[in-house]
């Protein structure tokens, strides 16, 4: 009987050492976090950064570039990265798809992103945010059809009858396919600027769904080049930069050519702007400055595109 108490006792001793060891374990490493929260110490990413500016004397770059917003940079904003990869492999840009002018104002804002994309100008709304606007390109705004289409001009008049639905063949009998932008489309707010009536029979076109309305300039783009007979408003550079079969046509005799932009006769334009924050990074400005230089000028206008006014 006393042997079994003994036994009883030496357990009952291991079973409360044990419970103390893991309180004070459970209390050492409560205080280890404790101070180290009080303490000035830097976190490990926060160290790292220390480290480069013992060593490096600055805090290297992360080379990671975030450009979003308006399809209408796209295909020029594309080659440019392209060029500045090659020039600087250890950058990483990523330009993603289309999210129109607002999305890229919102996104920049939100933090999202390091450099916006807008084809139109700031609306009172945006200009809070205090972006730096910076021009770095401009496109024509034109009328596109499919190749099969033998006409090269269209007059305004003619325009406005086909998307008011009264003007439903070209010239050699063809059916025209008609293909609409949402209002807010940026090409469509150049034609509406300068063709009121051209806005009046997009809006009638929109309430009662007579065509098929297109969100992106790519898939504009497609839908002409596939189509027959197809016809919508798109930007001359996303064309000549992408060697795309469609063709351009004269509006009221005049070509949609850089010397007729230049000389005033063809109005129909907008301008290709980036988007920084005023804190952005050095990364975005250096990318940014790569674009507004002399040679990349060169590349801008190779590919179908005027150089933003002085």
């Amino acid at each position: 009987m006393k042997k079994g108490v003994k036994i009883f006792s030496v357990e009952l001793t291991l079973w409360i050492l044990t419970l103390l060891i893991i309180f004070f374990s459970i209390a050492v490493l409560r205080y280890s976090i404790f101070k180290r929260l009080k303490s000035n110490s830097a976190p490990a990413f926060l160290e790292s950064e220390k480290i480069q500016r013992e060593v490096f004397g600055k805090i290297m770059p992360h080379h990671d570039i975030k450009i979003a917003g308006s399809g209408s940079n796209l295909p020029l904003v594309k080659v440019l990265a392209s060029i500045y990869r090659q020039i600087n492999p250890q950058s990483e840009i990523t330009v993603y798809e289309s999210i129109g002018s607002s999305g890229g104002v919102k996104a920049l804002r939100d933090g999202v992103i390091d450099i916006g994309l807008v084809s139109r100008p700031l609306k009172d709304g945006e200009k809070k945010y205090g972006f730096l606007e910076i021009p770095y390109a401009r496109t024509i705004a034109v009328i596109g059809v499919s190749s099969d289409v033998l006409d090269d001009g269209i007059s305004t008049k003619e325009l406005i009858e086909i998307y008011s639905g009264r003007k439903k063949r070209w010239r050699d009998g063809r059916w025209i396919t008609v293909f609409q932008r949402e209002s807010s489309d940026s090409t469509n707010e150049v034609f509406f600027r300068f063709l009121p009536e051209f806005r009046k029979a997009n809006e009638e076109a929109y309430k009662t769904h007579r065509f098929r309305v297109i969100f992106t300039d790519r898939e504009m783009l497609d839908a002409i080049n596939e189509s027959s007979g197809g016809i919508g408003p798109v930007d001359s550079g996303a064309i000549v930069s992408q060697r795309l079969p469609i063709k351009q046509l004269k509006i009221n005799g005049i070509l949609p050519s850089y010397e007729n932009v230049e000389n005033g006769l063809y109005p129909y334009v907008k301008t290709l702007s980036f988007l920084l924050r005023k804190d952005g990074t050095n990364e975005a400005k250096e990318f940014v400055e790569f674009c507004l230089s002399a040679k990349m000028s060169e590349v801008i206008l190779s590919q179908g595109y005027l150089l933003p006014k002085k």
